[in-house]
């Protein structure tokens, strides 16, 4: 959902160093993919050639990225690589197999398969090979970065000995650009409470929990929406599970809007009250700091990464007892004092994701790992 960066085949000839990134896949509006363009937009800003090579390129970002057949082996020249882990994949074997590789790794998480199971079977397979994989890059790899500290624990756990982390590079620049939307416009303007929960829609982000959250919200406040904003591409049958969940109790004004571009994201954003997240696995969250961003208090379900990734902002509930949620839902949404208080915490909170210190935590981690200065 991110607007592209540079194209990856503008990078000149006369430079002499080449950090390559390999990824499973380039997808549009993905986490992972606008880490990968961002990464790369300052490698080249540093006066490096960088591409990206992907198993998978989705087709609106052809000109971001190239099929992982299409690389070949520099002459004369250590492999200088950043490898992007998640799931189990063709690039996982290519990246294992290379010689003479400087290998930065960068973890960000794998979501437990029993998860999927019922819902995609084929994905169940990818998501435990990917964990089984995980420790046999530790002896290979120089540096192993975590889109958060939970992920670096993990890294620490699989026997990497060199971690630290590096959180999703965001350039909020983008976001401020974008124009108000004459189509959301009406759910701004009618004195209506918009909650707004945004990810895959996937059975480790619990949409059923957000869902039952609005039941209880919807009777303290009815004049209130849910927005469900996310693709449900393999996971439909969760999806058609959770559509059925809102029919059996019989709720109204909930949204499922399928993936969205990216100005529409952002006007999403622009129009919710409460952002809502009752997911159980997160190796970073970056649509928490998406609402930091706009303002929206954040009530999120303090599992896996979430805890380290807000920090002492938003409010963390450690129990679904969905009634006492939906209550806290409410004081957020109505109770003035307590919304700024919580906002303004996560204004703090939100300093340390800048794209400016991001970009400096990368420039020292590439120095250091592949013994390069960077002027």
């Amino acid at each position: 959902m991110k607007r592209l960066g540079r194209n990856s085949q503008q990078a000149e000839s006369g430079r002499k160093t080449t950090i390559f990134q390999f990824v499973t896949a380039v997808s549009y509006g993905d986490a992972i993919t606008n880490h990968c363009l961002a990464i790369r937009d300052a490698l080249q800003s540093w006066g490096y050639c960088s591409e990206i090579y992907a198993q998978h390129v989705d087709p609106r970002l052809a000109r971001e990225a190239r099929s992982l057949h299409e690389w070949t082996l520099p002459r004369g020249a250590p492999v200088r690589a950043i490898f992007h882990y998640s799931i189990g994949s063709q690039v996982t074997v290519f990246v294992r197999g290379l010689v003479d590789v400087r290998l930065i790794l960068i973890y960000h998480n794998i979501t437990p398969a029993r998860y999927f199971v019922g819902v995609n079977p084929p994905l169940v397979e990818l998501l435990k090979k990917g964990r089984a994989d995980l420790s046999s890059f530790a002896p290979r790899t120089i540096l192993a970065l975590g889109a958060s500290e939970y992920n670096r624990l993990e890294l620490a756990e699989a026997g990497f000995s060199n971690t630290g982390v590096l959180p999703i590079m965001i350039d909020f620049d983008q976001y401020d650009r974008v124009s108000s939307s004459r189509r959301l416009a009406r759910f701004r303007q009618d004195g209506w409470t918009n909650l707004l929960s945004v990810g895959r829609i996937a059975p480790n982000k619990r949409q059923e929990d957000v869902i039952k959250t609005f039941y209880y919200y919807k009777r303290i406040n009815p004049r209130s929406r849910l927005f469900l904003v996310g693709s449900f591409e393999g996971t439909e049958r969760y999806y058609t599970w959770l559509r059925r969940l809102v029919d059996e109790l019989e709720l109204s004004d909930v949204y499922f809007t399928g993936l969205v571009d990216f100005d529409t994201l952002v006007n999403y954003y622009r129009l919710a009250h409460v952002y809502v997240s009752m997911s159980e696995h997160e190796g970073f969250g970056v649509p928490l700091v998406e609402s930091m961003h706009f303002d929206v208090p954040v009530l999120a379900y303090a599992a896996t990464a979430v805890p380290y990734t807000l920090a002492d902002s938003g409010v963390l509930v450690r129990e679904k007892s969905f009634p006492v949620v939906a209550e806290a839902v409410h004081l957020l949404a109505s109770n003035g004092a307590f919304r700024e208080q919580v906002v303004r915490r996560q204004r703090q909170r939100l300093a340390d994701f800048s794209i400016e210190r991001t970009t400096s935590l990368l420039k020292g981690y590439v120095e250091s790992a592949f013994g390069l200065g960077i002027a």
